[in-house]
């Protein structure tokens, strides 16, 4: 018989067809929501037309068209939308912008703010058809982008023109290499002009952008740098011993990477300054992928290096790699008074898949000096190998070590909550870091993670903890709830300090195709408890039913949801 008219084939259908219409309904009744912007602050006068700087947000149900729909600075309208989508919008701030929150409203309703500060600065523009004898306006732009960030007073903006590029090296082995600074009240900032591509670095260039305080002749701290394509062979973009760096929205690509960095490499060096950095909504893929064994276990797409701390990695898509980890936080002495564990640290709502070893790890992190959380993150298909060429790694969704390289060892609790991980650690069961989990040492006195709402769905034979883990004890370490472990066999029964364990089926919507979206009827669905992530992965307002949602999407069948669309299919 065809399963056409198989009894078994319709029903499912029909509800497969009945979700996407709730789904649909739903996207359509649903208020913005606002994640992110490119600029916090700039002028509302000056530039192009005399209508000051040109924001990006980013966010969720803006529509896939402006329509009647506003966005207000400070209760002011917006001048100028050059851009539109649902999930980005570049408008002009104009004369009537204020200081205030920055709102969408669209016919469901306002989005959440988010607060932009008005303040004067310059305005500067770069194209292929301008002199660097130019003065840098709209109407005498300048040609280079070496010109233009090193000729910026402090607090000014650079709009880059279509087409414009920077491949080659300035100096110091890097395509671009600012020395100017911004103030914080007033950062520097190198944007692409709205819908145009400018890139920086090239995959035959060590470096794409460097910023550095620790030469003789180096650039000031205080910078964005948005919308941009950033190239290079070790590192699309080097921060060293530099405070207060935005990188926002960006394309970043180091096909040829290897060595002991990343291709986003973030690090304090010997001065020991290397504080508060953003690493929002960009799209960092296919890192090492000329490499046929791989690149050195050491090498990874976003490295957070020595005595780095105070940062936000958060709506970053990052994915194909051949580099080792996807994130990877830990402090390495460089002689001195260095290598510090690290602290005030939040890394949410980011995707990631596709990578030889860990999605995230946290290797030398002290929450008693500043928060550790891991968050809203969707996770997927990592840990999968092959073994680094330089020798065995850790294979698992999310890991938390808890080394020390110098100083004491870490006390306090890394919290990591409302997370999906899916298929992780297939590389070998026998492999002693392979799984969904890796945990801490359970010789560290005082230091623990709590696991609350977070999804671990194995396949193929993958474990839940790693062997490691479980052969040192370290699951004392672990404690938390309302966890939900599928896929091998029952939920860990030790450690007894992981309470309300949920073993069963999630019921994603179609796993296979990494939607993990819930379906109607999962034992996931009101099941978790109260966490810190009040808005999830989609920007749903959490909880929608009785109680939190386990994983990082939470159900919703109205009233503020999102299609269920695939997540493979996410860009930034």
């Amino acid at each position: 018989m065809s399963i056409l008219f198989s009894k078994d084939f319709w029903p499912p259908v029909r509800r497969l067809i009945l979700g996407a219409l709730l789904a649909a309904l739903a996207w359509a009744q649903a208020p913005p929501r606002i994640f992110y912007s490119d600029l916090e602050s700039g002028p509302n006068t000056g530039g192009e037309n005399d209508k000051g700087v040109y924001v990006t947000i980013y966010g969720k149900n803006f529509g896939a068209a402006q329509g009647s729909s506003t966005v207000t600075v400070g209760g002011g309208l917006a001048d100028n939308y050059p851009v539109w989508s649902d999930s980005q919008i570049t408008f002009q701030l104009g004369s009537k912008a204020a200081t205030g929150q920055i709102l969408v409203t669209t016919s469901p309703g306002s989005s959440n703010g988010i607060p932009f500060t008005i303040r004067p600065g310059g305005i500067f523009f770069v194209s292929n058809t301008g002199r660097d004898s130019n003065n840098g306006s709209f109407g005498a732009p300048w040609k280079t982008l070496t010109k233009a960030v090193a000729s910026i007073p402090s607090g000014g903006t650079i709009y880059a023109m279509n087409g414009v590029s920077q491949t080659t090296v300035q100096t110091f082995s890097a395509a671009l290499y600012p020395t100017t600074g911004g103030t914080s009240a007033a950062y520097n900032a190198l944007i692409a002009y709205p819908g145009a591509t400018v890139q920086v670095g090239d995959p035959g260039v060590t470096t794409g952008i460097y910023l550095t305080q620790g030469l003789s002749t180096h650039g000031g701290p205080y910078w964005v740098f948005a919308g941009l394509t950033l190239r290079g062979k070790s590192e699309a973009v080097r921060l060293s011993s530099i405070n207060h760096v935005r990188i926002v929205g960006c394309d970043v690509s180091c096909p040829n990477g290897d060595g002991s960095t990343g291709c986003v490499d973030y690090s304090a060096g010997l001065t020991g300054t290397g504080e508060y950095f953003w690493l929002l909504g960009n799209d960092i893929h296919d890192v090492s992928q000329n490499l046929s064994g791989g690149s050195s276990k050491l090498y990874h797409d976003v490295y957070f290096s020595t005595d780095s701390n105070h940062a936000v990695v958060a709506w970053n898509h990052i994915h194909d790699s051949k580099a080792c980890r996807s994130i990877q936080f830990h402090s390495s002495p460089l002689g001195g008074s260095t290598g510090f564990n690290q602290f005030d640290i939040s890394i949410h709502d980011n995707l990631i898949h596709d990578n030889p070893c860990d999605g995230i790890n946290l290797a030398t992190v002290d929450p008693s000096k500043g928060p550790v959380e891991v968050y809203n993150n969707v996770i997927y298909h990592v840990g999968a190998g092959p073994t680094p060429p330089d020798g065995t790694a850790n294979y698992a969704c999310i890991y938390v070590q808890g080394g020390t390289n110098n100083g004491p060892p870490p006390q306090g609790e890394v919290d990591v909550f409302n997370n999906t991980c899916y298929d992780a650690g297939s590389i070998d069961a026998t492999v002693s870091g392979s799984g969904l989990w890796a945990g801490p040492n359970s010789s560290i006195s005082g230091f623990t993670v709590r696991l609350q709402n977070n999804i671990f769905y194995a396949i193929n034979g993958e474990r839940y903890l790693t062997k490691s883990l479980l052969q040192s004890g370290a699951p004392n370490s672990l404690i938390g709830s309302n966890n939900l472990w599928f896929g091998s066999g029952p939920a860990p029964g030790s450690p007894t300090q992981l309470t309300g364990n949920l073993n069963a089926d999630p019921l994603f919507v179609n796993p296979g195709a990494f939607e993990f979206h819930l379906q109607s009827g999962s034992p996931a669905i009101d099941a978790g408890t109260a966490t810190k992530a009040a808005i999830d992965f989609d920007g749903v307002t959490r909880p929608q039913g009785a109680s939190y949602d386990i994983g990082a999407l939470e159900f919703s069948q109205g009233g503020g949801t999102v299609p269920s669309v695939s997540l493979s299919s996410v860009t930034c």
